[in-house]
């Protein structure tokens, strides 16, 4: 029963990160001539735009935390390790020797960059440019990651988002 309950949430967490990884794909394509932005040009930002930025950094933060807090999780499960007992930092490492990150260090970094983005929002553009600009740049990265950890499940358990 734990085997079933464990691919129908590894299936739920799949399901859920498809529908992530293609809103950011879709912003960081809309972004695209956008963005690097240079801070003096954060006030010429029409309302669209700040939008566009708005939906952007918050599919980050959602692809990110899909990542940690369900699709990290069900691979432990899968892989026969409890997560509950397990650090957040243990469970990146944990991903990092399974294969679904390339570097704990690197997600370590987009989770630091996602703390900035979801707990300071400073007045000072230059710093609001600089956080947005790593965002944009580490989006790639964080795609690729929520790749590779789909992969990886689909060929060391046979689980497909759809079955």
């Amino acid at each position: 029963m734990n085997r079933d309950r464990n691919r129908t949430f590894v299936q739920q967490s799949l399901a859920s990160l498809t529908g992530c990884q293609a809103r950011l794909t879709r912003s960081v394509d809309q972004l695209a001539s956008l963005l690097p932005i240079p801070a003096d040009a954060l006030a010429d930002l029409t309302p669209e735009q700040q939008d566009l930025i708005d939906a952007f950094l918050k599919r980050f933060e959602q692809v990110l935390i899909t990542l940690q807090d369900q699709v990290f999780r069900g691979i432990a499960l899968l892989e026969g390790h409890d997560p509950g007992s397990m650090s957040r930092r243990d469970l990146v490492e944990l991903m990092e020797r399974v294969g679904a990150l390339d570097s704990a260090t690197r997600f370590r970094d987009q989770i630091a960059l996602r703390n900035r983005l979801a707990h300071t929002y400073p007045h000072d553009p230059a710093r609001q440019a600089m956080i947005l600009n790593a965002a944009y740049a580490a989006a790639a990265d964080l795609l690729a990651t929520a790749a590779r950890s789909e992969q990886l499940i689909h060929r060391a358990h046979g689980i497909n988002k759809q079955d």
